[in-house]
């Protein structure tokens, strides 16, 4: 009995933790000290193993747009989607933490699942913290996201664990962390620095509106069935043929540009020998 209370003890304190985000700065102890404890890549699910009933991943949907996709985020959704590995290069990203019970993300249709070095975690919250799209630096974005979260519940940034995060957001509604690109503070024996890598994609079904639906991993050749998840619609032409017809015209919706970027991806995949799985979340 006491060997199993002990366990008991230990899942949750390791599942359901949080601190307070240190005040000095988005590199304190603390916050260091407790990201690696809890937010270690291998902590979290493979999307190459995928299971719909039991997962956690950390996303970043480079379509993420309310209403029209804009110029700044269609560069960047075409610049992601032709080369996945670049989202490094951004200065600073807002993603969500997602599982099986919650699968609730931000605007868009395409996410990358991402890998995330426990040095690249900075402040988080259990809902949207509005921080602006367009690239700056991490250290103003920081300042920003905690100012904003000061500024709309009176709390102070805390930072929890992802499971934690998670049950902490609100069915409707999905939560942000922010992140370094690349850790540019300390770099390793090799000389090289901490970067956030993609390791899966992930789309979003044009039907999905409950968080209770069911997901799938699919073939990374497979785009006839990515597409019908993405618009809803049977693809009746071939993958070349709809490339050409694309790229010949200018976009006039949403549902064009999105179509773009996952040919891009499905061709980035064909292209590479370290292939990105699959995934469709309806």
């Amino acid at each position: 009995m006491k060997k199993l209370s002990f366990f008991f003890f230990f899942l949750s304190t390791s599942i359901f933790a949080t601190t307070t985000f240190p005040p000095e700065s988005v590199k304190g102890r603390q916050h260091a000290k407790f990201t690696k404890r809890y937010w270690a890549p291998e902590l979290f699910s493979s999307p190459a193993w995928h299971n719909d009933e039991s997962f956690i991943y950390i996303v970043h949907k480079i379509d993420g747009q309310r209403g029209e996709i804009n110029k700044a985020t269609h560069h960047f959704a075409t610049l992601l989607s032709k080369d996945p590995f670049k989202v490094s290069q951004n200065p600073r990203l807002s993603a969500s933490v997602i599982n099986q019970d919650h699968r609730t993300m931000y605007e868009g249709s395409i996410a990358l699942v991402l890998e995330v070095p426990h040095e690249n975690v900075g402040p988080m919250h259990t809902m949207d913290m509005n921080v602006p799209s367009t690239p700056r630096t991490y250290e103003v974005s920081a300042k920003y996201f905690t100012k904003q979260l000061v500024r709309s519940s009176g709390v102070y940034q805390r930072t929890y664990s992802p499971y934690e995060l998670v049950k902490r957001t609100d069915r409707f509604d999905y939560n942000e962390v922010l992140l370094l690109g690349k850790n540019l503070s300390k770099p390793n024996k090799q000389g090289q620095f901490k970067s956030v890598r993609p390791s899966g994609i992930l789309v979003e079904c044009n039907d999905n509106y409950s968080f209770e639906q069911a997901s799938k991993k699919i073939r990374v050749d497979n785009f006839p069935e990515a597409f019908h998840c993405l618009t809803g619609k049977q693809l009746n032409v071939k993958f070349t043929e709809l490339k050409e017809e694309l790229k010949l015209k200018e976009f006039t919706n949403n549902i064009e540009k999105r179509t773009m970027y996952l040919i891009n991806l499905f061709e980035f995949n064909k292209a590479n020998s370290n292939k990105l799985p699959v995934i469709l979340m309806y």
